[in-house]
């Protein structure tokens, strides 16, 4: 369990190129983008232990990642490389998308993705 990211939940908005992504546009670089997509992807931290009576300890049990893409796969894929761990979406409960995202985008599009899996 603790060698996963257990996702719980997604934010999907219209994304902005990021300051790397700029740095390599001016060093010469270029990869054409159709839509860039800005996500946000919740996992939940693995347990490490309960406080006294076994109550839950006060810390946070979720981080959040954000990354930007053209598809939410290769999102997913940049997300798992930089944490070292695969994301697995057993455990996701929640997905918001951004009504601009759904001017750009159809929602069939962008849903495929979780109702293939």
């Amino acid at each position: 369990m603790e060698d996963l990211n257990l996702e719980t939940g997604i934010a999907l908005d219209v994304g902005q190129v990021s300051p790397q992504e700029a740095y390599i546009e001016r060093e010469g670089g270029y990869y054409p983008k159709k839509i860039l997509i800005k996500g946000t992807f919740q996992f939940l931290l693995p347990e490490r232990g309960k406080g006294s009576g076994g109550a839950p300890a006060q810390n946070k049990t979720f981080y959040n990642m954000t990354e930007t893409g053209d598809s939410l796969l290769e999102m997913l894929r940049e997300v798992s490389l930089r944490s070292n761990r695969p994301a697995i979406g057993f455990h996701l409960k929640t997905i918001i998308i951004s009504s601009s995202l759904l001017q750009k985008l159809p929602m069939y599009e962008l849903l495929d993705f979780f109702c293939r899996g």
